[in-house]
């Protein structure tokens, strides 16, 4: 792991115990997209349940995440899980679609709006 470690900007690996463990590749993906398409976005606490959706329409369709409502805008929040980090998307309303197979509620949730940030 030295030449991991020794690499500029790298702080740490993240691990259990001695053994790296590796984020999902997915999540990943789904942030490179994000970051390759200029969309604006900001980091935002990490959010574990919500209303999931996907993205139907503009330049990150296809991709899923929780719909939240900031600042009477809607975002995208994309999360990698292992590092309990998230960002947020800015994205129009009309672009997302409800993903019904993932959908899960809560007392803090709307199935209209999501979680708020």
């Amino acid at each position: 792991m030295l030449p991991i470690l020794s690499t500029p900007g790298v702080v740490d690996v993240v691990r259990a115990g001695t053994s790296p463990i590796a984020a999902d590749a997915n999540e990943i993906e789904a942030l490179r997209l994000a970051v390759n398409s200029k969309v604006p976005m900001e980091r935002c606490s990490y959010i574990e349940v919500g209303n999931t959706v996907e993205i139907i329409q503009g330049p990150l369709s296809g991709l899923r995440g929780l719909l939240v409502n900031v600042r009477k805008s809607h975002r995208l929040v994309l999360s990698v899980r292992l590092l309990c980090r998230s960002v947020l998307i800015e994205l129009d309303p009309q672009w997302v679609a409800p993903h019904q197979e993932s959908l899960v509620l809560s007392d803090h949730t709307s199935p209209e709006f999501g979680m708020s940030c």
